[in-house]
């Protein structure tokens, strides 16, 4: 996987899971130790994550770094959400 589409589903996985949450990007950003406007490039998979920050995120999410990096996370956070929606 190039670096680029590593971002992209990084960011795609972390927006999945952040919503699932419930939390907002102000409250993940703060505790990550970035700016919102960062966090929300990430969410985009417009830039990198530090690696500091990214284990901090992983960790709230209740996910290791190798889950959020993963494109099939995508698909079953969604699955996952809809089962609960019922």
């Amino acid at each position: 996987m190039t670096k680029c589409k590593i971002c992209r589903v990084l960011g795609r996985n972390i927006y999945a899971q952040r919503v699932a949450y419930r939390f907002t990007q102000e409250y993940l950003a703060h505790e990550a130790g970035i700016s919102q406007g960062t966090f929300c490039k990430v969410e985009k998979g417009e830039i990198e994550l530090r690696v500091e920050a990214a284990l901090r995120i992983a960790r709230l999410l209740g996910r290791t770094i190798e889950e959020l990096s993963s494109p099939q996370m995508v698909v079953k956070s969604l699955e996952d959400r809809m089962r609960r929606a019922g």
